[in-house]
């Protein structure tokens, strides 16, 4: 199976992934909305996806997966034109249609994780894209969760790579990225999926690249204590799915750190870089 099919398999099962359960820490009424209306992927994530099947494909030793499923738009080709218009209605169909300056970018992000020799010697052999399917257990409950494990390098059997693109990855602007988008929280998952399964991973590492030349490379992993920090997020989310779903009764406004709805008037505190005096 091809990494965009293995993608698309993924994406098909209806078990609980990370991603889905984000919503549900701002509240039950985010989550339901999300379900129903999922995010409409952007450039930059449908950027990210063709790194992933350029890269992987590549890695996995399938260098003609990225052509059944992408195609280049070449340079100065209009789809307001006619040439333009019947290029897009008969060589591209069937496919994701990529733009050559969008293609340029890939494969400058693919020649700099190679030519890193820390990120490099992760992907020097390895197995990619792997889907793992557990439950996990809350309270008692048993929800049914999955998660699809960018890289496992065959050297390092303890380790789980994540590939991620990133505008800026030094540290503290790709710390704050991290903080935003939760990557403790995945971090955390997937171990707890992974030990499910028998397989207990010691680091879960991030290989962060950017998108733009000369296209940096960095690699970190999560400290222990931003793990147990990760945990008590997921295992908040499925407490507030488990309540929600037991009341009937999806609020918009949820008490923080807990799944009691919010109600009444709510103290505002200002961040100390917002009083500047």
């Amino acid at each position: 199976m091809s990494i965009a099919e293995q993608i698309k398999t993924y994406r098909a099962n209806p078990n609980i992934n990370v991603s889905s359960l984000k919503p549900m820490l701002k509240s039950g009424a985010e989550y339901q909305y999300r379900l129903a209306n999922p995010i409409v992927p952007t450039e930059a994530m449908l950027l990210g996806t063709a790194l992933d099947v350029y890269f992987f494909g590549m890695m996995a030793g399938s260098v003609l997966d990225f052509a059944t499923h992408y195609i280049v738009k070449p340079e100065g080709v209009s789809f307001s034109t006619k040439d333009g218009k019947s290029w897009r209605d008969n060589d591209a169909v069937g496919k994701e249609i990529i733009t050559f300056k969008d293609m340029e970018r890939v494969k400058g992000m693919t020649e700099a994780l190679l030519a890193e020799p820390d990120a490099s010697a992760f992907f020097n052999a390895g197995k990619a894209q792997v889907p793992v399917y557990q439950n996990i257990d809350v309270d008692g409950t048993d929800f049914p969760c999955k998660g699809l494990a960018d890289w496992r390098p065959s050297r390092y059997p303890d380790v789980v790579v994540d590939l991620k693109k990133a505008a800026d990855v030094e540290s503290r602007a790709f710390g704050k990225q991290a903080v935003r988008l939760h990557y403790a929280m995945q971090a955390a998952f997937y171990q707890k999926l992974f030990v499910q399964m028998g397989e207990p991973i010691k680091y879960f590492c991030f290989v962060a690249v950017e998108p733009e030349p000369p296209h940096a490379v960095e690699i970190y992993s999560l400290s222990e204590d931003d793990l147990t920090y990760g945990r008590r997020l997921y295992e908040l989310a499925l407490r507030r799915l488990i309540a929600c779903h037991d009341s009937g009764k999806w609020p918009s406004r949820m008490k923080d750190g807990t799944s009691e709805p919010r109600t009444g008037i709510t103290e505002l505190v200002l961040p100390t870089w917002g009083r500047p005096i």
